[in-house]
């Protein structure tokens, strides 16, 4: 399964997520010492006003090497390419959610904000810490690492 996480600049929370996500499903193969039970899963991430090439914010670079994550992240403009690459396209936020429905409605059956899907919609949006201090960006962190867990164990159920 292709997963493409979107937000606005992609250098913060889609880039997040994807390092996130790439590194718990390599650790659940590197675990089970098989592929052959874990879901084929492929990550990448894109934002909807981003600028090419630009590194990850420091503050979310910090907080994925805490966790012993490395990350080359460079950011990325949404493109039709990725649109088409994706069988899962998750938004950090409801409003970026819309904005691809209202431009392409046929993206709709493959579209949620990533706490919609990972079955926290009482909580839709993640907010963008870009700016904030790095107890903010924290906390943005541990609520991307707690959808990214739902996400994985729902994704394992479906293989």
């Amino acid at each position: 399964m292709n997963i493409l996480f979107v937000c606005s600049g992609n250098i913060c929370r889609s880039p997040l997520a994807e390092a996130l996500l790439r590194y718990k499903v390599s650790s659940l193969t590197l675990s089970s010492g098989s592929t052959a039970s874990e879901p084929n899963i492929r990550v990448k991430s894109a934002g909807t006003a981003a600028s090419a090439r630009q590194p990850m914010s420091l503050l979310m670079e910090t907080i994925l090497q805490e966790k012993g994550i490395d990350s080359t992240h460079q950011s990325q403009r949404l493109n039709w390419d990725l649109l088409d690459w994706a069988d899962l396209i998750l938004t950090m936020t409801r409003a970026q959610k819309l904005l691809l429905t209202s431009q392409i409605p046929q993206l709709t059956p493959k579209l949620a904000t990533l706490n919609e899907y990972a079955d926290q919609s009482a909580f839709p949006d993640i907010e963008d810490p870009y700016g904030s201090d790095l107890n903010s960006y924290r906390q943005c962190a541990a609520e991307i690492e707690a959808a990214c867990d739902r996400l994985l164990s729902k994704l394992q159920t479906l293989v």
